[in-house]
């Protein structure tokens, strides 16, 4: 079981760094774009 659950704590952390990853970026860029208009 414990085992089972490290799996799934990786795959969770590794989705959760994609999001903030692309957040982030998304986020970056919007502004980058707003401040050169």
């Amino acid at each position: 079981m414990k085992r089972i659950l490290k799996k799934i704590a990786k795959e969770l952390s590794r989705i959760e760094d994609v999001k903030v990853v692309i957040l982030y970026g998304s986020l970056a860029r919007g502004e980058f774009t707003s401040r050169s208009d």
